[in-house]
């Protein structure tokens, strides 16, 4: 969508000068036309930051020829300026972006390869649901033991499973004997009071999942889901059969 941006804000650029056109030959529209990219599209990354550097060098150029020196060609790096701010604006990453990603970092560093990620709100589809579907499994063994549908590491075990198309019998299967029967391995850590963190291990095949709450009386919410080939240096971290 970007070069459509572009294409308006020339267009605008050079709808600005139609009352001067009488002036304008078409080497002249030709340099308006090259000042106004030079300005918006040619920077360089410097120090993180990006610098417009075709826009110094388009003043340095006009500077230098007197015969530049006229007000169409300084408007030509004006609109060229305003398109290159608003790129940087819309590109950048918000705060909260710049720290999902920090999140991600740290987290991926341990394993061998991140096959995919995938970060969510509290509104993203299929929270509530699964919630739901943990409580309808929950009542449909009468015989079994009492298990908290809400607890996190239910809760991502049927995400993985529903991931790998797995069907559920029950919660109570799925707490005591999934993890024999389709052979995986399972930890759960609390990073804190409103932070847990969910790894399920098919093998090589990883799953992991960062589950969040606003605070100690909300239900927490998964909000990175990561699944990854392996541990790093093939040092897994304590799983629990």
């Amino acid at each position: 969508m970007l070069w459509l941006l572009n294409l308006i804000v020339l267009l605008l650029l050079l709808l600005s000068l139609v009352n001067r056109r009488k002036e304008l030959n078409p080497v002249k529209w030709l340099l308006i036309v090259i000042f106004y990219a030079a300005a918006a599209m040619l920077s360089i990354h410097l120090f993180g930051f990006k610098l417009p550097i075709g826009l110094l060098l388009a003043l340095f150029f006009a500077i230098r020829r007197r015969n530049l020196n006229k007000e169409y060609y300084w408007r030509a790096l004006l609109f060229g300026l305003v398109y290159f701010v608003i790129v940087q604006f819309a590109s950048n990453p918000s705060l909260k972006e710049l720290r999902q990603l920090d999140e991600l970092k740290n987290y991926s560093s341990q394993f061998e390869r991140v096959d995919s990620f995938q970060f969510l709100t509290e509104h993203s589809a299929g929270q509530d649901q699964l919630r739901k579907y943990a409580g309808e499994l929950n009542n449909v063994n009468e015989k079994s033991m009492v298990i908290d549908e809400k607890d996190t590491q239910v809760l991502f075990r049927l995400e993985v499973l529903r991931q790998k198309g797995v069907a559920v019998k029950d919660l109570d299967w799925l707490w005591n004997n999934s993890p024999l029967e389709l052979n995986y391995f399972w930890q759960s850590t609390v990073k804190n009071s409103l932070v847990k963190l969910e790894t399920i291990t098919f093998g090589q095949e990883g799953y992991f999942g960062v589950y969040k709450r606003k605070d100690e009386d909300s239900p927490y919410r998964l909000t990175l889901y990561i699944e990854f080939t392996d541990f790093k240096d093939g040092k897994r971290p304590d799983i629990l059969p």
